[in-house]
Formats: C-alpha cells, sequence, structure tokens
C-alpha cells in the first residue's frame, strides 16, 4: 500500500517536537527493566482491564505525503483500517491514482495494487502499522518487538524518553518511552506518535509522522471506534 509499505526506509530525522499529549502514571522509583517500562505505558494508557475490553478497532483518516521527490510533492490519502484478534488487520487506500489494499488474515500477509493484482507480503503479520492499529496492542508488545530491553534515556520530542531496544534494527525499531508520564513518543529515530486522545477510556495516539529522504509523510486519525462485529472475510485477501 502506498505510504505504510515504506515504514522500514532510511530517512531524515523525524519533526519530533510536535506536540505531545500528557497523561497520569503512578510514580514508584525510575523503573530498573524494560517489563517495568512497559507496564507502566499500560497503566498510563488506561489499565489492562481497559486494553482487554477492545477486541476490534476501526480506524478512519488521511495520509499527507510532503516529499521532494513526489508528484505532486504534497499528496493526500484518505485510509481505513479494520483489526482483529490474531494480529489481523486490513487497510484500504484511495489517492489519485486508485484504491489499495492490503492486510493480513491471521496465516499470511496480501497487498492488491491499484491494478487489482494481489501479491504476497511476508512482512506484513509484524508490520508496525498493524500493531498502531491493533486493538490491544500495548498487550502485544513481545509480538512485534520481541526481547525488549532497557537501555537508558534519551531525548525525543523534546523530552527524556527511557530507550527499549529488541531485536529488530536500533534506528528504526527502539521504543521511546516517555520517562514521565510513560506514553509511547517514537518508535525508532524515523516515527514520532503523537496528539494523544482518550477513546473508551484508553489513550490513543490521533498523529503519526515518520520522516523520510526529501521529506515526511504524516497519518492523522480521524475517528477510531472498537467492538465494531468483524468477519473472517474482513481480512482475507481479495481473490484475483
Amino acid at each position: 500500500m502506498t505510504g505504510f509499505n515504506t515504514f522500514i526506509i532510511a530517512g531524515t530525522v523525524l519533526l519530533l517536537a510536535a506536540a505531545c499529549g500528557r497523561a497520569e502514571a503512578p510514580q514508584n522509583g525510575p523503573p530498573g527493566s524494560a517489563d517495568e517500562v512497559i507496564e507502566r505505558y499500560i497503566e498510563a494508557v488506561g489499565g489492562r482491564e481497559a486494553v482487554e475490553k477492545l477486541e476490534t478497532r476501526t480506524v478512519t483518516g488521511f495520509l499527507v505525503h510532503n516529499l521532494a521527490w513526489h508528484d505532486p510533492q504534497v499528496e493526500t490519502l484518505r485510509f481505513v483500517y479494520r483489526a482483529g484478534s490474531g494480529n489481523r488487520y486490513a487497510v484500504e487506500t484511495t489517492g489519485r491514482n486508485g484504491t489499495t489494499w492490503e492486510g493480513f488474515d491471521g496465516e499470511s500477509g496480501w497487498r492488491v495494487d491499484e491494478a487489482g493484482l494481489v501479491h504476497a507480503a511476508p512482512d506484513a503479520e509484524h508490520a508496525k502499522y498493524g500493531w498502531y492499529v491493533n486493538p490491544q496492542h500495548v498487550l502485544r508488545i513481545a509480538d512485534y518487538f520481541p526481547n525488549p530491553g532497557l537501555h537508558g534515556i534519551d531525548t525525543v520530542c523534546g523530552r527524556p524518553c527511557y530507550a527499549i531496544r529488541n531485536d529488530h534494527p536500533v534506528t528504526y525499531y527502539t521504543l521511546y518511552v516517555d520517562a514521565e508520564d510513560y506514553l509511547l513518543r517514537a518508535i525508532g529515530w524515523h516515527h514520532s506518535i503523537e496528539d494523544y486522545r482518550e477513546v473508551d477510556g484508553v489513550m490513543l495516539p490521533h498523529r503519526i509522522v515518520y520522516g523520510r529522504k526529501g521529506g515526511s509523510s504524516t497519518y492523522v486519525f480521524e475517528t477510531i471506534e472498537h467492538n465494531l462485529p468483524m468477519a473472517d472475510e474482513v481480512f482475507a485477501a481479495p481473490q484475483d
């Protein structure tokens, strides 16, 4: 799909100074491990019990590319995400060149290009955007970011953040959790996570910016709904 397939990409440093939401989190001294940071992150977004109530998630919004090498330089696309259990998701994106689809059905990833051709997407199961829209994503960190470890504090979004590294490349997959309110501020140096708002008792970001060579791409979530019915067919690849 346009935009999201470029999540793992060498890019320039993000606009990390964007507005950052605030939330209260329990303070019991500095955490001594990645697991402790993650537990405080879970509490900061609303707590394990609140998150466990979310079984599906539907997100609508738009993606804005602002890239010096792109024609046109600024382009806006619309998207709809649907996500359910088993890391399953499906996303539909519409732009000036047509509509694309992408998803993971619980066993394999797939994508459909503007011409309607179906392709395999073997990396889809643990793609970052799959994690962003997973209804229980804060409880599924180990699925997407295996073997997390605490590696000190860095400054991100103008704030001190605990750096949690994992088995993926440091530059693109380190989790940066705010050292004061314990909300996630960035993933790697190319994804900032912004504009937290409460939805169904859980704090969720509504804006994700990632730096790319010659500019950036920004995802804005306009609506987020939970626990809408979703049949298995929602996540299945369309037939040729």
